[in-house]
């Protein structure tokens, strides 16, 4: 994977350098999602994959009081987050290897939230379970995972337009949780980009903000013996 691995850290730091002086959203359906969350959940530890140089991340801690980690694939964004935004901690590295647990905060069912940012369509899909079992065994019980992400009706992949070593794949970003009693789809947003020239009438410019509500097994699991 090691090619893998380079290629999105050059990626990042090419993204970073395309769009780190942009302008910000008119909205952000994923700061809308999580006041949501915030009005019923106690947010005490929030994880942010793909968080840039950590914008939003600062302003969940405001909205929260939560211990906010990032973690991102940018060098130059993780510096400059770390270096504006001395609130939050953001951590150099990618998903999937870099969420195994670890002295950085990466520990069992200790996030309350857990938000991925365009992180899923890059992976390999070898490595995409990866991913899903790492979530879930950071994400406690009665937590909610936020996915902001492409998303298709028919599975497909691309050659990536910025990097030809890495593959772009289009699916429903959730599928690798939802499948399971355990998760539920609560909320979903298909929306553009703001300044996107594209037609909501075709499913290739689709993007989604989806929340997912993790219940106990034993909730979706009830004991029905009667033992």
């Amino acid at each position: 994977m090691e090619s893998f691995e380079s290629a999105i850290f050059e990626d990042a730091e090419k993204y970073f350098v395309r769009n780190g002086s942009l302008p910000g959203k008119v909205r952000d359906p994923v700061l809308e999602a999580i006041r949501f969350i915030a009005k019923s959940f106690d947010l005490k530890n929030i994880l942010e994959v793909g968080c840039a140089s950590g914008s939003r991340l600062n302003e969940i801690h405001k909205i929260t009081g939560a211990t906010c980690i990032g973690l991102e694939a940018s060098k130059s964004a993780a510096a400059k987050g770390s270096s504006l935004y001395p609130d939050i901690q953001i951590l150099h590295g990618i998903a999937p290897r870099d969420l195994l647990e670890s002295k950085d905060g990466f520990k069992a069912h200790s996030f309350e939230c857990i938000i991925i940012g365009f992180v899923s369509y890059l992976i390999p899909r070898e490595e995409i379970f990866l991913l899903t079992a790492y979530i879930d065994r950071l994400l406690a019980a009665d937590g909610h995972l936020v996915i902001f992400d492409f998303i298709h009706p028919i599975d497909n992949q691309r050659n990536y337009a910025h990097d030809d070593r890495l593959t772009t794949f289009k699916t429903d970003p959730s599928a690798g949780w939802t499948w399971s009693p355990t998760y539920f789809l609560a909320s979903r947003e298909i929306y553009l980009e703001p300044n996107d020239a594209g037609s909501f009438a075709d499913p290739n410019n689709w993007m989604t903000v989806d929340t997912l509500r993790k219940f106990h097994p034993s909730y979706v699991f009830p004991n029905e013996s009667g033992s």
